[in-house]
């Protein structure tokens, strides 16, 4: 549950303090005002009537607690386990002043943490001080305070001033009864300590305004130097802002104008490094394509090349196998010699081979003329390489070697 605490003397509640407690009553579980009891000063409500007042305002809202206390702000808060001090702001110098404290507060307790709210603006000028003022002269403070406390003013107003006339008329019936001293008609004989009890009472329920108001009165000349002085001061700390408000203006018109000038220069410089990339790119793509043409062209020439020793590879088996076959034709021919010298009717019956060509041509499916004159016509067009050369001269050698080692086979088998 976060609980936090608005403390105050609340000496009287106002609008002011109204708006405060309902703002900060939404940000918080509960909410405990605090009013403070201080011996030190003189408040025309006691602690019992200010509770009383605030308890009376905030009935409506539900997490809302008003109690008193004395003595240190943090150690209230402990007592209530509370983690957040609330604080309103009317204006610069309350900032200054609570500022202080929340950071005094903060290095006493870590834990606790002190919530600013700025009061609203339409009460931003008031204070309890300036109603009870207004008050005590009889002026109409509604717009201030609640009924209930214009109420309560009045009827402390009215008996303060009627306590003030009893203690004077307690003070001049004490003096009447006082025996006149011998010898003397304008002294009289008084009891010193009768007369300043009267007069302690008569001090104590005499206002703090009016006490502060007889001293300001008695050091009226001090006080009005002291505020001329300060008055000169301010003019001149108010002059000296305004000039330093003037030249940081300059030098900021300054800044801006080098600002957009480097702006300029930078959208200068940037169109014409994108104008060179575009330039760079066309002409990266142009290399590519004259690239890829060439590549295309080589192997075109490779495939050709490897075309041609394709053919010639398939010329020399060509070859190759119609070498073989004559020598099969003729071995046939010798062995049917044989049989016909044996057996003259047996050879009748084998098949003779008559034309070596067309069988070759049968077999192979090739005319060797008509692919001789197109090889030559083929060779004349496009000049063979030297390497591609080299390579088939190699190739037709390895053929002829494996050709006579079947040759050599063939005649074992024929013997």
């Amino acid at each position: 549950m976060r609980t936090a605490i608005y403390p105050g003397s609340f000496d009287p509640v106002t609008y002011g303090h109204i708006d405060i407690i309902k703002r900060s009553a939404k940000m918080v579980d509960k909410l405990i005002i605090g009013v403070l009891s201080n011996s030190s000063k003189t408040p025309l409500f006691s602690v019992e009537e200010r509770v009383n007042m605030l308890k009376e305002v905030t009935k409506d809202i539900p997490n809302v607690e008003v109690t008193s206390f004395a003595g240190l702000l943090i150690d209230f808060a402990d007592a209530c386990n509370a983690k957040i001090i609330v604080r309103g702001l009317r204006a610069v110098t309350d900032f200054e002043y609570e500022l202080q404290w929340a950071q005094a507060n903060r290095a006493v307790r870590p834990h606790l943490d002190t919530l600013f709210l700025v009061t609203n603006v339409e009460y931003s000028y008031l204070s309890s001080s300036a109603v009870r003022e207004l008050a005590r002269y009889h002026g109409d403070v509604s717009l201030f305070v609640p009924p209930y406390v214009e109420q309560k003013l009045d009827e402390k107003l009215d008996s303060k001033e009627n306590e003030h006339e009893q203690l004077i008329d307690e003070i001049e019936e004490y003096v009447e009864g006082c025996k006149p001293a011998p010898f003397s008609q304008s002294k009289i004989i008084v009891q010193k300590e009768q007369l300043y009890e009267l007069l302690t009472e008569l001090r104590l329920k005499t206002p703090d305004e009016i006490k502060r108001y007889q001293k300001i009165i008695a050091q009226k000349d001090k006080i009005i130097s002291d505020a001329q002085a300060q008055a000169e001061q301010m003019i001149e700390e108010t002059t000296n802002y305004a000039n330093a408000l003037v030249e940081e203006h300059e030098i900021m018109l300054k800044a801006y104008e080098k600002a957009e000038q480097t702006i300029n220069a930078a959208n200068a410089q940037a169109e014409e490094i994108v104008a060179a990339a575009n330039q760079n790119a066309e002409e990266m793509r142009m290399s590519a394509l004259s690239y890829t043409q060439s590549l295309i062209v080589n192997i075109q020439d490779v495939v050709q090349r490897s075309l041609d020793i394709a053919k010639t590879n398939s010329e020399g088996l060509i070859n190759g196998l119609s070498e073989n076959l004559n020598i099969l034709v003729s071995n046939n021919e010798a062995l049917v010699s044989q049989l016909n010298d044996k057996q003259p009717a047996a050879a009748e019956e084998l098949p003779a081979i008559d034309d070596e060509e067309d069988t070759v041509a049968d077999m192979t499916g090739h005319d060797e003329a008509a692919e001789e004159e197109d090889d030559k016509t083929e060779d004349q067009k496009q000049p063979v390489p030297e390497e591609t050369k080299e390579e088939v001269i190699e190739e037709e050698d390895e053929e002829e070697i494996d050709d006579d080692e079947y040759d050599d086979d063939d005649y074992d088998d024929i013997d």
